[in-house]
C-alpha cells in the first residue's frame, strides 16, 4: 500500500478566476458568428502555422502532461493518473501526426481522420478517469506492476496511433472529410462522442473542483472545457481553413495553455504546503478512501477493517506495528491467519458478526500478547454501511490503554501501602474521628440527598430508555405498515417485518411460526432475522395444552394472548431451550399471537439480549404490529385466493365459449341437414296425395295433411333454434336509435297489426349501443305476442321508457289475456308454451330469443307481476 503525508485539501486559484473563464463564452461566441458569417475569399491555411501550433501547443503540452501523470503513476500506482496520462498522451500524438499529414496527397482527410481518432480515444480514457473520480475510489496497481501497466498504456496508445496512421496512408480507413463537400456521417459521430465524453469529463472535474477547492482541478476542467469547444468548432467545419477552424484550433491551443497552467497550480500548491507536487496531485484526484487512509495512517490508534468474511482488507501503520507483521501478511488473511489466539480469534469472530447482523457499533476492552509483555486495548467496531443501506465492512479502531492500566496497578499498589501506613496511624485516628463526629452526620445527611437525587437520576433514564424504547416499536410498526401496502408475495412479506423488528427496536432475533393442524399440534418456522444461528433448528415448539410442551410461543397461538418470558435463567418454560439461548446471548422473550377473529394464526416470537425488557406500553404496541402482521397475512392470502378464483372464472369462460362454439356449430349442421329430409317428406307426401286423391278416403287425406302440418312445424322450429343460435354472432355495437328500431318492427308486422286493428303508441325513445337488427327483432317478437294474445277488445299496446340506476327501462304493456305470474320464470324457457297450438300457432322460442338478445346487450327481461289487464314485459339496456 502506497503511504502518502496527509496534505491539506483545498488551494484554489486566488484571483482571476472570472478572467479565466472568459475565454470559454467567448468562444462560443465567435464559433458561432463564424458559423453564421463565413466568407471564403478572406481566410487562407498555411500549413506550416498549423504544423507549429500543433507541436507547440498540442504535443509539447500533452508530452509534458503525460511524462509528469507517468512519474506520479510510478509514485503512486492510482489508476485515474494512468488514465488521464494515456488520454493527454494519444491526443497529442494525434494532434502532431495530423499537421504532418496534412501536406500529403489526400492530407485534409488524413488529417481529419487522425486527429478526429486521436481525439475520441483521448475523451475515452479522461472520462474514464473523471468517472473514478466520481466514484470517489482509489484503484491501485501494485508495487511489482506499475511498471508493467504504465509500459502498456503508453505503449498500447502510441501502437494504435501508428496502426491508424498506417490505415489512413493505407486507404483502409473509411474517409472522415471531404474537401469542399464536408464531414461524413462517420466523422461527425466520432467527433461528437469525443466532444459529448470532453464535456462530461469537464463538468465531474468541475464538480470536483467545487467540493474540495483544488486549485489543479479548476484548471484541468477548463482545459477539457476549451478542448471540448474546439471539437464543436470542427464538427460544424465544412472545410478546412475556415475561420470557424482556426476559431477551433485557437480553443485548442489555449486549452494546451490551461493544461499547463493546471501543473503550474499544482507546483505552487505543492510548495505552499511544504510537500511534493505528487502528493498534491494525489489529493486532488483521489476519492474519500484517500482522504481516510491519509488520516488512519497518521493516526496512534491501530485501525483495522474487515469485510464479511471477517478477512483484514486494511490495517494502518499502527495495527501492523501492533502485530508485528508485514502488510502482506495481514491483508486478505482471517483471524486466524493472522495470528491471533484461539480465544481472540472467537471472541472478535461473534463481536464484529453482531455489527454485522445487528448494525449497531459495539466496544469492548481486550488484550493482545506480543513480544514486548501483553498490552490492553479499548476497541470500537464500527458499521461501514454499503449504497445498498447494508453493512458493507465494519471498521475496528483499538486505543492502547496499556499506559493507563500500569498507572491503576501502581495507584492500585500505592493506595495499599496508604492503607499499611493508615493503621499505624488508627489510634490518632480515634481521637480525630471524636471530633469530626458532627462532620460525620452532615456527611451523611449529604449522601442521602445525593441518594434521592441518583434514585430520581435513574428513575428519569429509565423513563427516557422506555420511551425511546416505544419510539422504535412505534417506528417498527410504521415501517411494517409499509411493508404490507406494498407486499406481494406472503414469505417475503414475514420475512421484511421480521427485518423491520430487528433493524428499528434493536432485539436479538425474530422470528414468525405458523401453528399446524397436525397431530403433534406443531408450529412450523416461516420466518426469522437476526442472530439465529441455527437456534430455530433445535427446537421443538408446540401449541399444545399439555404441561410438558407448554411454552410461550405455544401459549400465546393457544391463549390468543401474549407470553412473555422475562428472565431466560430463571423461567422454568425456558429449561428446555435455555442453554442454545444463552449460547447465543438470548435473556428473555415474549410471544404475540397473529390473530384472526377468534383464531391464531401462529405467533411472532421475540428474543432480546436484556432480562425483562418489554413494558406494558411496548407490549400493547408490539400486539397491535402482530395484529396488524396477522392481517396482512389474511389480506395476501385473501388476494392469492381471489387470484385463482378469477383464474378458474377465466378457464371456465373460456369453456363455456368452447362449448357455445360447439353448440352453435351443431344448431348450424342440424338445421341445414334435418331440412332436406323435411322437404323430401313433405314432397312425397304431396306427390302422394295428388297421386291417389281418388283412391284414398277422408281419414287418409286428413293423416296426409296432418304429417305435412308436422313437417312444416318441424321446420319452423329448426328455423327458429337456429335464429337462436345465431344471436351471439350478431353484428358489432354502434349507436342505435330505439325509435327507428321500433318503427322497422312496426312495419315488419303491418300486416298482422291492421288485421288485429292493434292501437301502438310509445313515449319519445333514447339512442343506445347496440345491433340494430337485434334491438328491432326484439321489438318484433314482444308486439307480435302482443297482438297474438288479444283479447276480445281492441289491443292496445303502449312502449315507453325511463332512466334508472345508468340503464334505459323499456316497458311494453298490453291489454290482452295476460299470464298467470306463476309462469313468470317458465315463459322465458325455449320451446316453453302455456296454450294450445290449434289456438296460438308458434315456436314457442320467441321470448327466449328476446331474453338472450337483451342478456347478450348487457340487461335484463321480466314479466313485471303487478296485476292488472294483459301483460307487461319490462326489459333494461345501458345507457352508455
Amino acid at each position: 500500500m502506497a503511504k502518502h503525508a496527509a496534505i491539506p485539501i483545498g488551494t484554489s486559484p486566488r484571483r482571476g478566476i472570472p478572467v479565466s473563464l472568459l475565454p470559454i463564452p467567448a468562444l462560443i461566441i465567435l464559433i458561432i458568428v463564424a458559423h453564421f458569417s463565413f466568407v471564403p475569399s478572406l481566410f487562407y491555411d498555411p500549413a506550416w502555422l498549423i504544423l507549429i501550433g500543433n507541436i507547440l501547443f498540442v504535443g509539447v503540452v500533452c508530452f509534458v502532461v503525460s511524462w509528469i501523470a507517468s512519474r506520479n503513476y510510478r509514485v503512486t500506482g492510482r489508476i485515474q493518473v494512468l488514465l488521464l496520462g494515456c488520454g493527454v498522451l494519444i491526443f497529442g500524438i494525434g494532434g502532431v501526426l495530423a499537421a504532418i499529414l496534412r501536406d500529403l496527397p489526400g492530407g485534409a482527410n488524413l488529417n481529419v481522420t487522425v486527429y478526429n481518432l486521436g481525439a475520441l480515444m483521448g475523451a475515452v480514457f479522461h472520462f474514464a478517469a473523471a468517472w473514478i473520480l466520481l466514484a470517489a475510489i482509489s484503484p491501485e496497481v501494485g508495487a511489482g506492476r506499475k511498471r508493467l501497466w504504465l509500459g502498456f498504456g503508453y505503449g498500447g496508445v502510441s501502437l494504435i496511433m501508428a496502426v491508424v496512421t498506417a490505415a489512413c496512408l493505407g486507404g483502409v480507413m473509411p474517409p472522415f472529410f471531404i474537401q469542399g463537400v464536408g464531414p461524413t456521417p462517420i466523422r461527425q459521430a466520432v467527433l461528437g462522442t469525443a466532444d459529448i465524453l470532453f464535456v462530461f469529463s469537464f463538468i465531474i472535474f468541475m464538480g470536483t473542483y467545487l467540493r474540495n477547492k483544488e486549485g489543479f482541478l479548476y484548471w484541468y476542467a477548463c482545459a477539457l472545457a476549451l478542448t471540448a469547444i474546439s471539437l464543436s468548432a470542427f464538427f460544424v467545419e465544412s472545410s478546412v481553413g475556415s475561420p470557424i477552424g482556426w476559431a477551433g484550433r485557437f480553443s485548442q491551443y489555449l486549452g494546451g495553455v490551461y493544461f499547463l497552467v493546471s501543473l503550474l497550480t499544482a507546483a505552487r500548491s505543492a510548495q505552499d504546503r511544504g510537500t511534493s507536487l505528487d502528493n498534491v496531485l494525489t489529493a486532488s484526484l483521489s476519492g474519500v478512501e484517500e482522504k481516510f487512509r491519509a488520516l488512519a495512517e497518521n493516526a496512534p490508534d491501530a485501525i483495522r477493517r474487515f469485510d464479511k468474511d471477517l478477512r483484514h482488507i486494511y490495517v494502518n501503520a499502527a495495527g501492523l506495528r501492533l502485530l508485528g507483521k508485514p502488510a502482506a501478511a495481514v491483508i486478505g488473511k482471517n483471524l486466524e491467519e493472522a495470528g491471533l489466539s484461539e480465544e481472540q480469534c472467537r471472541l472478535w469472530r461473534s463481536r464484529i458478526l453482531e455489527v454485522f447482523q445487528t448494525g449497531q457499533r459495539m466496544g469492548m476492552e481486550d488484550y493482545l500478547p506480543t513480544q514486548n509483555g501483553t498490552r490492553f486495548f479499548l476497541s470500537h467496531c464500527v458499521p461501514e454501511f454499503g449504497a445498498d443501506g447494508r453493512v458493507a465492512n465494519v471498521l475496528v479502531v483499538s486505543r492502547d490503554l496499556t499506559e493507563r492500566k500500569q498507572t491503576e496497578e501502581k495507584l492500585r499498589q500505592f493506595t495499599a501501602e496508604l492503607q499499611a501506613a493508615n493503621a499505624s496511624l488508627q489510634e490518632s485516628r480515634q481521637a480525630a474521628l471524636k471530633l469530626a463526629e458532627d462532620a460525620q452526620q452532615a456527611r451523611q445527611q449529604a449522601e442521602n440527598l445525593n441518594v434521592e437525587l441518583r434514585s430520581e437520576v435513574e428513575a428519569r433514564k429509565l423513563v427516557e430508555k422506555n420511551l425511546r424504547r416505544l419510539n422504535r416499536t412505534l417506528n417498527a410498526r410504521s415501517h411494517s405498515d409499509q411493508a404490507r401496502l406494498r407486499a406481494q408475495e406472503e414469505s417475503a412479506y414475514l420475512n421484511e417485518v421480521c427485518q423491520i423488528v430487528v433493524g428499528d427496536c434493536g432485539h436479538a432475533m425474530v422470528w414468525i411460526g405458523y401453528a399446524e393442524q397436525d397431530g403433534a399440534k406443531s408450529v412450523r418456522p416461516a420466518a426469522c432475522a437476526g442472530f439465529e444461528e441455527g437456534y430455530l433448528d433445535t427446537l421443538k415448539i408446540t401449541w399444545a395444552d399439555s404441561e410438558q410442551d407448554r411454552n410461550p410461543t405455544g401459549t400465546a397461538i393457544l391463549t390468543g394472548k401474549p407470553s412473555l418470558c422475562r428472565d431466560m435463567l430463571t423461567d422454568p418454560q425456558s429449561a428446555p431451550w435455555r442453554e442454545q439461548a444463552i449460547k447465543r446471548g438470548y435473556a428473555s422473550s415474549i410471544a404475540l399471537p397473529l390473530r384472526v377473529d377468534d383464531t391464531a394464526l401462529g405467533a411472532i416470537t421475540i428474543y432480546s439480549r436484556e432480562p425483562d425488557p418489554f413494558t406494558e406500553h411496548e407490549v400493547e404496541l408490539l400486539s397491535k404490529l402482530a395484529d396488524d402482521l396477522a392481517y396482512g397475512i389474511t389480506t395476501l392470502r385473501l388476494r392469492q385466493a381471489r387470484l385463482k378464483a378469477e383464474e378458474s372464472l377465466r378457464k371456465t369462460a373460456a369453456e363455456l365459449a368452447r362449448s357455445n362454439q360447439d353448440l352453435e356449430q351443431f344448431a348450424y349442421v342440424a338445421s341445414h341437414d334435418l331440412q332436406e329430409p323435411l322437404r323430401a317428406v313433405a314432397g312425397f307426401l304431396s306427390l302422394l296425395e295428388r297421386r291417389c286423391r281418388h283412391e284414398l278416403d277422408e281419414k287418409s287425406h286428413e293423416y296426409i295433411a296432418g304429417a305435412v302440418g308436422g313437417v312444416t312445424r318441424m321446420q319452423s322450429l329448426i328455423n327458429a333454434l337456429l335464429s337462436y343460435s345465431r344471436i351471439d354472432r350478431g353484428k358489432a355495437y354502434v349507436p342505435v336509435d330505439v325509435r327507428a328500431a321500433l318503427d322497422n318492427a312496426l312495419a315488419n308486422l303491418h300486416t298482422s297489426i291492421e288485421e288485429a286493428n292493434a292501437v301502438i303508441s310509445s313515449c319519445p325513445l333514447p339512442t343506445v349501443t347496440g345491433d340494430a337488427i337485434q334491438l328491432t327483432q326484439l321489438f318484433q317478437n314482444l308486439i307480435s305476442n302482443a297482438v297474438k294474445f288479444r283479447g276480445s277488445a281492441q289491443p292496445e299496446i303502449q312502449i315507453s321508457a325511463r332512466l334508472e340506476s345508468g340503464f334505459w327501462r323499456f316497458e311494453v304493456r298490453d291489454n290482452g289475456i295476460g299470464i298467470d305470474p306463476h309462469y313468470a320464470s317458465r315463459i322465458f324457457l325455449i320451446f316453453q308454451r302455456l296454450h294450445n297450438r290449434n289456438k296460438y300457432p308458434g315456436t314457442g322460442i320467441g321470448l327466449s330469443i328476446c331474453k338472450k338478445i337483451v342478456e347478450r346487450h348487457g340487461g335484463t327481461i321480466w314479466l313485471d307481476p303487478k296485476p292488472g289487464p294483459g301483460a307487461t314485459f319490462c326489459f333494461t339496456l345501458p345507457a352508455q
